[in-house]
């Protein structure tokens, strides 16, 4: 776990002499986060996304470019 507003470069576990200090003392979180994570995911079964995630591939691009209208 890191804070990000105190740590952007998540180098605390390396400097920090007592990081491992604080992830054991709060290692009983992990499961409720867990519990939550997952009602979260649960959703998109109920509401799934609306379009396709945004992709890149040379292989689209490709058969764009060589289309007549080029779109």
């Amino acid at each position: 776990m890191f804070d990000l507003r105190a740590d952007p470069y998540e180098q605390a576990d390396i400097t920090s002499n007592t990081y491992w200090d604080f992830v054991l003392r709060h290692a009983f979180l992990i499961v409720p986060a867990q519990k939550e994570a997952g009602k979260f995911l649960e959703t998109f079964k109920e509401y799934p996304p609306r379009q396709a995630p945004a992709s890149f591939n040379l292989e689209d691009v490709m058969k764009k470019l060589s289309t007549a209208g080029g779109s």
